[in-house]
């Protein structure tokens, strides 16, 4: 999946470039990680995009989660969900957009004790549908370079669903929401 995300990107003509920093909140599936620590969390994530083809890009996401028990003793539970995905979007109205992402989850997960530690992964998949809206604080240079555009500032806001396969281990499922301010290159 990273090399088709690598090649369908380099392969493009030069296209809008998307990079955006936000936050992420999640409600998991797995009632033996909400008995220990929270049933969902909020966290910081990023994304990049790359326009690929009309109405479609390739895009990356990522967040960090760091949880304890709401005892606040050991052991502590970290999530590191990446996310690549195909985006489909259109036109919504001025300076509005809509868009949809399927793609493939890749979640690792840490839990620490005092005594011991657990890892793993779990292969997902992910949809998630939202808006994206220009938010008008960008304005063209008085003069413009030849080929250059002026950068735009958008608000990213999305819902979505990361889905998982198979009984073993934690399920990492979750119901996704989050916000990001994306600048447009």
């Amino acid at each position: 999946m990273i090399a088709l995300f690598l090649a369908l990107s380099a392969a493009a003509a030069p296209r809008d470039v998307r990079v955006g920093l936000g936050g992420m909140a999640e409600a998991w599936s797995d009632a033996s990680i909400s008995g220990v620590y929270k049933s969902g969390s909020l966290s910081g994530g990023g994304l990049i995009a790359v326009d690929i083809l009309g109405p479609l890009s390739a895009v990356a996401r990522f967040s960090y989660k760091r949880l304890t028990p709401e005892t606040g003793a050991a052991p502590v539970f970290e999530v590191l969900p990446v996310t690549l995905a195909v985006e489909g979007h259109t036109a919504l109205g001025e300076g509005l957009q809509g868009f949809a992402d399927l793609g493939y989850s890749h979640v690792t997960w840490t839990e620490r004790g005092a005594q011991t530690s657990l890892r793993g992964a779990r292969p997902m998949g992910e949809l998630d549908i939202g808006l994206r809206w220009d938010l008008g604080l960008s304005q063209p240079a008085m003069a413009p370079a030849a080929g250059r555009t002026t950068p735009v500032v958008e608000l990213e806001v999305l819902l979505g669903r990361r889905q998982g396969f198979g009984k073993e281990g934690f399920d990492l499922s979750a119901w996704r929401g989050g916000a990001a301010a994306v600048a447009r290159f």
